[in-house]
């Protein structure tokens, strides 16, 4: 697996920008629509060898890092702000406790995590990436600006929660951003964008453990725009579908360890 540069990061769009990016890779695929790929990519994700380990991103920065600097993802406790779960920001740190849990179309890490256990969080196989990139090549014009996020969540979590990054509300800190966690009655607004679609457990087959366990892969991480340089946001291209059809997967882990 390619390791981190700052030059690529630094190439890669914005969110908005990336979304339309998105929208004219996927073509003559019912324009704007992502959701036939999502579905495509769910068995990778939910039934092969590597099942639950990751989920799907939109390939995008937030900030211009410097020479030295990787953006990493910090757990984090605000008083002020109990939302948040954690901050992503700029760091120049070396420690083996620092990442990859993000990766590019091509296999390079893009941002990275401060774990416990360096052991918790693996990239993904040659094989499970060539059937990525296989998948994504054939829809459209062949879609590039998808990547792989480690899905380090402890248990499937439910299909209601949602996380939210946006501008750390605190000025004095450097291109800093916050993530919070959001509850049942989370609606996205026009000015914020998908970025990550994991493994989520869904009702109402949570309440019956003797059941098959469904699981789907759905959105349950929005980005909050910067504002643009004609001081406005920009207007997502892509549509959606509220809900996709879950996926049935035997044997899966326990989808009431909730």
């Amino acid at each position: 697996m390619a390791k981190f540069d700052v030059a690529s990061y630094n190439e890669l769009p914005m969110i908005w920008d990336a979304h339309r990016l998105l929208s004219k890779q996927l073509g003559d695929d019912k324009p704007g629509r992502l959701d036939p790929l999502i579905e495509a990519l769910s068995p990778l994700f939910l039934a092969s060898d590597e099942r639950f380990k990751f989920g799907i991103c939109i390939m995008h920065r937030h900030f211009d890092l410097k020479d030295g600097e990787r953006m990493v993802t910090v757990p984090e406790k605000d008083e002020k702000n109990p939302n948040i779960v954690a901050i992503v920001e700029p760091s120049t740190g070396t420690s083996s406790n620092i990442v990859a849990e993000r990766w590019m179309f091509d296999g390079k890490e893009f941002e990275h995590a401060v774990v416990d256990d360096p052991a918790s969080i693996t990239p993904p196989s040659d094989k499970f990436f060539e059937e990525f990139r296989r998948i994504c090549k054939s829809f459209g014009n062949g879609v590039k600006i998808l990547g792989i996020c480690a899905n380090n969540m402890p248990v499937i979590p439910q299909h209601d929660i949602f996380f939210l990054e946006l501008l750390h509300p605190d000025p004095t800190k450097d291109r800093t951003q916050a993530i919070e966690k959001m509850g049942s009655g989370f609606k996205p607004t026009s000015t914020m964008r998908q970025s990550a679609w994991v493994p989520v457990a869904v009702r109402p087959f949570l309440e019956n453990a003797g059941s098959d366990k469904f699981v789907m892969m759905k959105c349950v991480h929005n980005c909050q725009e910067h504002i643009g340089p004609s001081g406005v946001p920009a207007v997502a291209e892509i549509s959606f579908k509220e809900e996709m059809a879950p996926v049935p997967v035997v044997g899966s882990r326990n989808a009431n360890q909730l």
